[in-house]
């Protein structure tokens, strides 16, 4: 089995296919691998030579492993030290006596919370006994199911009651922002009903809960002040607050509302103006990687205005909470794909196809469990797309750190633009499971990040692999066992090589076709305002376009100026002298 999962990559990315009548001994030898003999479909056995690169084992593989612990601790303690609120809640009690809303505009109420599980503690019960007999305490932003009650973790779904005594600085007029919860919920200030929520008694699971942002205005007519609320989860796979609450003066709806709006429309805008603009660069270079890019960008504009004020919601109103979550894990789960089609097409060393092509499925997956499930369920699939984060995030640092040790032309920018998304993916991570109390922030990463991407070459994919497979070089007649050549007809066997010769070329030098096109002198190139094409050779990489009366000569000494380059390994050199040879004899054949 471990075997199974190492070498399926290696599979995946390797030009040969494994038949369906291979002999019994290639079952049994995991070493071997058998490739095409001729024509009549034969196979014939022969051994890979697999060479570990030390130098890129280490800049691609251990190094951005450390450095990717590094960042996960950077974000941990940037949390702790800059993220944390001056005054926290102790036993049910927040002092904020000493507080200057003058100073802090607003107070987050975070710390622990009276609990009480499995009861609606009525006001006045919580009156008369006070938060300090709460048989535990609750950190929020938080979840109960982290809460052990009789050496037992608390069920995720479930009922509660949490209460806080705030101490205010003095009396008056205060706002309370409450965000849409997860959980339904009913709300009392000393002992007056703010949100009633009757439907809640009956602890259906089948309820469906509307949501919105809450601002409740009320009168402190002491500076003693006690919150309630009855929590109830049937639809999440936690029950708790996991988003803060804030506290203002009645006069400061600016810092509670307007602002926070105001921010995300601005990073949303940014976000769509990056879009629009790597579009217009896309159509202007022909380039399907800022097309992708294009499109990352879009959906991540969408994702800022759907969390934090989900100004998405508000405008169309959407206040199903169902269908919120949905909306909210449809845009991040649509997002990757085009991540990963952006990376593959500026870095195809790094990031094969397969890759994305495996990742992508995954998110389709998911995206259809969001779509046939109840939040319930869907709400535990965030994890797999974490896993696959992940491990975007290590191959891009390889890949930067690869690049700027180089000292390759877009290593610094690109590095840049991975830091900035990765610290934002890792903070929402910890953030959406309650590891640290910080917000959303993967949209104003992927912001910085596309702005450092527009900068960058066209291809970034110059480095070599951590593990080389090489085949023996074959001679004489056993050239014929390793040529996949054989079985094409000209147009395919020309438009093959070409692609080949073209991959080959990309990957060792990290530029495009145009550059090859100049470089070899044996193709065309054509501005067509301002954009510059290949037609020609275009025409050459497709099998339904190669001309009836092909340019040989230029097609030869192509393949043979890609051949010349220094540092080809001998897989490449022998697949190119295969295409060479197959179409010189072709050609003398039609002749």
């Amino acid at each position: 089995m471990i075997w199974l999962f190492i070498t399926l990559p290696l599979v995946s990315i390797f030009p040969y296919d494994f038949p369906e009548d291979l002999p019994a001994t290639a079952y049994n030898n995991p070493s071997l691998f058998y490739l095409r003999r001729d024509w009549k479909n034969r196979w014939k056995p022969m051994q890979l030579e697999v060479h570990i690169e030390p130098r890129n084992l280490m800049i691609r593989g251990v190094i951005p492993l450390i450095f990717l612990l590094v960042l996960i601790g950077l974000v941990m303690a940037f949390n702790a030290a800059f993220l944390q609120p001056p005054v926290k809640a102790a036993d049910g009690t927040l002092d904020l006596r000493d507080w200057s809303f003058e100073q802090r505009s607003r107070a987050k109420l975070s710390g622990d919370w009276a609990f009480y599980p499995k009861q609606f503690l009525a006001p006045e019960e919580l009156t008369a006994t006070g938060v300090n007999s709460a048989p535990l305490w609750l950190p929020l932003p938080g979840v109960w199911s982290d809460i052990y009650q009789g050496g037992l973790p608390i069920p995720a779904t479930g009922y509660a009651s949490l209460a806080l005594r705030l101490k205010l600085p003095e009396t008056g007029r205060y706002i309370l922002k409450i965000p849409p919860l997860t959980n339904s919920y009913r709300l009392w200030i000393n002992g007056e009903a703010m949100v009633q929520n009757p439907t809640m008694e009956s602890l259906r699971p089948d309820h469906r809960q509307q949501s919105s942002t809450r601002y409740i205005r009320f009168t402190a007519e002491s500076p003693d002040v006690l919150l309630l609320f009855h929590l109830s989860n049937y639809q999440h796979r936690v029950g708790g607050m996991w988003e803060p609450l804030y506290l203002a003066p009645a006069d400061n709806l600016f810092s509670l509302k307007t602002r926070p709006v105001l921010i995300d429309t601005l990073i949303g805008a940014g976000l769509m103006l990056s879009a629009v603009f790597a579009l217009f660069l896309a159509y202007k270079r022909n380039s399907q990687a800022l097309f992708f890019l294009a499109l990352f960008a879009f959906f991540m504009a969408l994702r800022c205005v759907t969390v934090d004020e989900r100004i998405l919601f508000q405008v169309f109103r959407i206040y199903d909470w169902q269908w919120q979550q949905r909306i909210e894990h449809l845009i991040l789960y649509a997002s990757l794909p085009f991540m990963g089609l952006y990376l593959w097409r500026k870095a195809p060393f790094t990031f094969p196809a397969w890759l994305v092509q495996v990742s992508a499925s995954v998110m389709v997956c998911l995206m259809l469990i969001v779509l046939l499930t109840d939040a319930a369920v869907f709400s535990h699939t965030p994890l797999i797309f974490h896993i696959i984060g992940m491990i975007y995030a290590f191959l891009a640092l390889g890949l930067a750190l690869d690049r700027v040790m180089e000292k390759k032309r877009g290593g610094k920018q690109f590095l840049c633009g991975a830091l900035f998304l990765i610290l934002a993916g890792l903070n929402d991570i910890f953030y959406v499971n309650t590891l640290i109390d910080s917000a959303n922030m993967l949209h104003i990463g992927a912001l910085g990040f596309i702005l450092c991407q527009l900068a960058l070459p066209r291809n970034l994919s110059s480095q070599q692999p951590i593990v080389r497979i090489d085949r023996p070089r074959a001679t004489g007649v056993e050239k014929a066992f390793c040529n996949p050549y054989l079985d094409l007809d000209r147009a395919d066997l020309i438009a093959s090589a070409l692609r080949d010769a073209l991959i080959t070329w990309e990957t060792r030098t990290g530029k495009d076709k145009i550059e090859l096109a100049e470089a070899s002198g044996q193709w065309s190139i054509t501005n067509d305002c301002g954009s510059l094409k290949t037609r020609t050779f275009d025409k050459y990489l497709r099998a339904a376009t190669v001309p009836a009366r092909p340019r040989i000569g230029n097609v030869l000494r192509t393949l043979q100026f890609v051949m010349a380059l220094p540092g080809l390994s001998s897989d490449e050199q022998q697949l190119l002298e295969a295409a060479t040879e197959t179409i010189r004899d072709a050609n003398e054949l039609d002749n």
